[in-house]
Formats: structure tokens, C-alpha cells, sequence
């Protein structure tokens, strides 16, 4: 059944209340109302499989339904789109889609992948492709598969359909380039017939799909580098600016080390040092006054002269009990005399 009106009087009444909430969803979905689009062709694609295996809808409406629900699923798990899905939501579709659960339900209804509509197919590749980080876990299994579609494609019999080129141009100018198979995407312009009269055009055109992805390669690549310069740059100056703050630590405590050191060096010198270094200068005066002395009294005393010396020898013998701040010299010398005197009379 390819239309509504093939269908019998029993099932117009459950295809027309279908295909008028299609008709609700398409509109909420073009006025940029997202939430209640999705909220509806989803209640319509989970119905739909179910009702078309009944014969309650049309074919036509089948795959209206089912597009547009992959259109809308693609945009919603799209990052630049305002239409946002729950956690939950976005887990359930990603799961399904990993599982392969739409060709699967797809595969009930057709039997063959080579009997899916083209727009199906080109929608859900559509899909995957423009999610490929979400979607496509082994790039090697689904580049094998989207093979195997385009190689299972009838071009005879699909010639006047419309999504045939749109399908051939997906497989040439995003898939292929999309995994660097730009010299195999060259082979499908130079071999497939839907490019007969516009093969060096398109030859240049993936020249240019080539050449700006190497560009943009680069200029990640140029990225990359720049924020590697700026990190390193900025781990310098941070090591800088450690050495610098404790360099400036290191010159503080030398600073204090060397007050210190100096301080000390130019304190005064202890107390008994200092008495010591006075005494021995004391000691050396008085040895020469009394010396002085006894030169000048020896003329006079010459009977006693050994034995004043004798005495001035005992005396500086025993200088160390001395107190020389108490020392009266005229009077301990005249005492010596004396004693001299004593000792020279017995």
C-alpha cells in the first residue's frame, strides 16, 4: 500500500488520526517547538511499526513517520541544538541505537536492507555519521557496513528517486572523507554513473574536502602546540617565581646571619681578658719606675744595694697579688727601703 487511499474503509479512520498528529508533529517541528515534536513522532515511531505490520497505515505514512523521527533523534543528540533530551532519554536512544534496534525493526517490516527505502537509509546513516563520537563504537565495522549499503544499491531500479544521488553524495563527500578514504571516495566519482557528467567537478571537490581537513588538522595541530608553549611558559615563570621568593627567603636569613656575625665580631672583648691586657701594661710601668728608682738611689745606697734589690726582686715576684688601683708606689717604696735597712743591719 503506498498511500491512504488504497487502504480499506475499516483502516481510514486510524490512518487519518495518524497521519493528522504526523501532520501536528511536522508543524511543531518547523515552528522550532522541538520538545513537543519529539515528545510526539516518538509516541508515532513506537506506534507506527505495529500499526503498518496490521495494514492500519500507509507505506508512504510509515516513512514519513520514521524519518522524521530520525531527523529529530539526530538533532537531539546533536551538541548544537536547543532541543535536549532527559539523561534517561538520551540513554535509552543511545542504547537502542548501539543495539542496532531501528535496522532490526527495519529488517521485520522489508526483510533485506536492500529493500529499505533510500531516504530511510540515507536519514539513519545521516544519523550516525553526524554523531560518530556517540554512535559509532568500531570506525572499521561501520565503514565495512556502510559498504556493503552502498554496494547492495540498485541504481536501475532506483534512478528516479530522489534520494539515490543524496545517498551517493553522503557515502562520497562525508563518510569516506570523514575516515580519510579520500582516494576511494575518488574511485566512486570516476566508476559510479551518477557522476558521469560532473567527474572532475567532483574530483575537486574532494580535493577541497581533503585540503580543508588537512587545514583544520593543522590548525589543531597549531592549537596544541600554542597551549604546550603557554603551559610550559607558565610552569617557567611559576618555577621562576619560586626560586625568585626563595632566593629572597635565603637573602633575608644571610642578612640577619651577617648582623649577627658582625655584632659579635666588634662586641667588647670580656671583662677578664680586658683586666688582664691592663694589669700586664700596669706591670710594665711599675717595673720601670722601680727600676728608674733604684738607679737613681744606688749612688746613695751603695752598701745596700743587693739587698734592696733582693728585695725589688721579691716584690715583683709576687706582682700578680698586687691591686694597682690601691698602690701607694712612693710609700711601699720607702717601706722597702726600710726593710732593706733591717734586713742589711741583722
Amino acid at each position: 500500500m503506498d498511500s491512504s487511499l488504497s487502504l480499506s474503509s475499516s483502516t481510514l479512520s486510524v490512518n487519518k488520526q495518524i497521519e493528522s498528529n504526523y501532520s501536528l508533529a511536522v508543524k511543531l517541528f518547523m515552528n522550532k517547538n522541538f520538545e513537543k515534536s519529539f515528545k510526539l513522532i516518538k509516541e508515532l515511531y513506537d506506534q507506527s511499526f505495529s500499526e503498518y505490520g496490521k495494514g492500519l497505515i500507509s507505506h508512504k505514512l510509515f516513512v514519513k513517520i520514521i524519518n522524521l523521527y530520525l531527523i529529530e533523534v539526530g538533532l537531539a543528540l546533536s551538541s548544537d541544538t536547543t532541543l535536549r533530551l532527559t539523561q534517561i532519554e538520551t540513554h535509552r536512544i543511545v542504547t537502542s541505537l548501539l543495539n542496532n534496534d531501528i535496522t532490526n525493526n527495519l529488517l521485520k517490516i522489508y526483510n533485506s536492507e536492500s529493500n529499505i527505502p533510500l531516504e530511510i537509509i540515507f536519514n539513519y546513516n545521516l544519523l550516525l555519521i553526524t554523531n560518530r563520537e556517540l554512535l559509532v563504537v568500531d570506525d572499521s565495522a561501520f565503514l565495512n557496513k556502510i559498504r556493503r549499503v552502498y554496494a547492495s544499491i540498485d541504481l536501475k531500479n532506483n534512478e528516479d528517486d530522489k534520494y539515490l544521488k543524496k545517498l551517493i553524495d553522503l557515502y562520497t563527500f562525508e563518510i569516506l572523507p570523514t575516515f580519510d578514504e579520500f582516494d576511494e571516495a575518488r574511485h566512486v566519482v570516476q566508476s559510479n554513473q551518477v557522476y558521469a557528467d560532473s567527474i572532475q567537478e567532483n574530483l575537486k571537490r574532494i580535493d577541497a574536502i581533503e585540503k580543508q581537513k588537512l587545514d583544520i588538522l593543522e590548525t589543531e595541530k597549531q592549537k596544541k602546540l600554542e597551549k604546550q608553549r603557554l603551559e610550559y611558559e607558565q610552569k617557567q615563570r611559576d618555577i621562576q617565581k619560586k626560586k625568585d621568593l626563595e632566593a629572597s627567603q635565603n637573602l633575608s636569613y644571610k642578612s640577619i646571619k651577617e648582623i649577627q656575625r658582625q655584632y659579635n665580631s666588634e662586641s667588647p672583648a670580656p671583662q677578664a681578658t680586658i683586666t688582664s691586657n691592663s694589669q700586664a701594661t700596669q706591670l710594665e710601668q711599675l717595673k720601670s719606675k722601680l727600676f728608674y728608682m733604684y738607679r737613681i738611689l744606688k749612688n746613695y745606697l751603695k752598701d745596700n744595694s743587693s739587698v734592696i734589690l733582693v728585695a725589688l726582686v721579691v716584690i715583683l715576684a709576687s706582682s700578680k697579688f698586687i691591686n694597682f688601683k690601691k698602690l701607694n708606689l712612693k710609700d711601699r717604696f720607702v717601706e722597702t727601703v726600710r726593710m732593706a735597712f733591717k734586713v742589711s743591719y741583722l
